[in-house]
């Protein structure tokens, strides 16, 4: 191979390398590392009858909060536990009042940044809980037709129309899309 060859092939292999490491890559992707969760963070004082949990930041501090559904056939309250990002919660009843909650998920449904609460119920309609901001205070409205225990639930825009909808497993129930539509009072979408 000539000098000159090698000088162009040289400089190419470094361009290319400095261009890879500009945008944040190396060259070799780093190992995967097992890991192990031998430990634990008790969340609750004693045994509930919780049926899932959902994560996100709930009071927009950079740090990851949890909603623990509770209750399935026996009512219970559901919790927010507000994270400080060193693995420490500081819990909070979500909703007035215990109910029997089989599922939840976490999504800005109204576009006010702040994200929400849908949970599933076992009997009954189910609710959103709309987020202040704060993660501590909430305004409930009912969704669904009430038939059927939500085993499932999840949040998506499955129309396109740029707003999520709450997609459901059911028991009892048809499985179904509730599709978000605008509150026909507009006084009730006015700014405060």
């Amino acid at each position: 191979m000539s000098m000159h060859r090698f000088r162009l092939l040289f400089t190419a292999s470094m361009l290319h390398m400095s261009f890879v490491s500009s945008l944040g890559f190396s060259e070799a992707p780093p190992r995967p590392v097992v890991r192990s969760f031998d430990r634990s963070l008790n969340l609750d004082t004693a045994p509930t009858t919780s049926a899932s949990a959902s994560v996100g930041d709930l009071n927009s501090d950079g740090f990851l909060d949890i909603v623990l559904a509770r209750g399935r056939h026996w009512p219970e309250s559901n919790r927010v536990l507000l994270g400080d990002g060193a693995g420490n919660f500081a819990g909070v009843a979500l909703g007035p009042s215990p109910d029997r909650t089989y599922s939840a998920a976490l999504a800005d449904l109204n576009g006010d940044g702040s994200l929400d609460v849908v949970v599933g119920y076992d009997t009954g309609r189910s609710s959103v809980f709309f987020n202040d901001g704060s993660g501590h205070r909430f305004v409930e409205t009912a969704w669904n037709d009430g038939v059927g225990a939500v085993y499932g639930l999840a949040v998506g825009d499955f129309n396109g129309d740029g707003w999520p909808d709450i997609v459901t497993a059911r028991s009892e129930g048809l499985n179904a899309i509730w599709f978000s539509d605008p509150i026909k009072d507009e006084t009730l979408n006015a700014s405060p």
